[in-house]
């Protein structure tokens, strides 16, 4: 059951996963609707799709979303892709019920997110604001050096994508061991040239450090 509160300026999507009846778990997710590229509908209905598409996660025998019968022919047909799934609008009488409390969930998901000003997205534009970026930075960096009583260099990444960690691109780098012994400065000129000989590099790069290390 998928279902959505249209908010002043953040969408929140509400997933009960249901099972003979009984409410096993659920999960929220949410979105700047500056951001949006197509309609809110099909911006929803293409994130429900991409929740699919991960092979993690567990593909249900029924689909119910927040949708008229009408709407759902093109969502039904690319799920196809990932599974034998029926899809049913959740405004018919027997499931609108549900579809509501679904709805309300997610309403207050935004309410209390929003309260505890707890939105990823607002620390974000704030960022944006405070650096004079003409967008809001979706990818961050943080790079620090650490030596091992005065030997093995490392240097550490950290990144940050939507405001959360993801630590599947964390990464360590081994430096050069410099004759001078400790160069702070150097080392984090090394790492940083490094990083950026891959290239995609982020909206941000945070380096700990002062003024001269920057």
């Amino acid at each position: 059951m998928w279902s959505y509160w249209n908010g002043n300026e953040e969408v929140d999507i509400s997933l009960y996963m249901i099972r003979s009846g009984l409410l096993l778990g659920q999960k929220n997710f949410h979105f700047v609707k500056g951001e949006l590229i197509e309609e809110l509908a099909d911006e929803i209905l293409q994130k429900i799709l991409q929740y699919y598409s991960d092979p993690e996660e567990m593909n249900p025998d029924f689909l119910v979303l927040d949708f008229k019968e009408e709407e759902l022919t093109d969502v039904a047909e690319a799920l196809k892709t990932f599974g034998d799934m029926k899809v049913m609008s959740g405004l018919t009488k027997k499931y609108y019920p549900l579809t509501e409390m679904c709805r309300k969930h997610a309403e207050e998901s935004q309410r209390v997110r929003i309260a505890n000003a707890d939105s990823v997205y607002m620390g974000l534009n704030k960022l944006k604001e405070l650096l004079n970026l003409r967008e809001r930075p979706r990818i961050l960096e943080c790079y620090d050096v650490a030596i091992w009583q005065g030997s093995s260099p490392t240097a550490s990444q950290v990144v940050f994508e939507e405001g959360k960690p993801n630590k599947k691109k964390y990464r360590y780098y081994h430096l050069e061991t410099r004759p001078e012994g400790n160069n702070d400065f150097a080392m984090m000129r090394e790492v940083i040239s490094r990083r950026a000989d891959n290239g995609d590099l982020p909206d941000v790069l945070v380096i700990d450090g002062g003024v001269a290390q920057v």
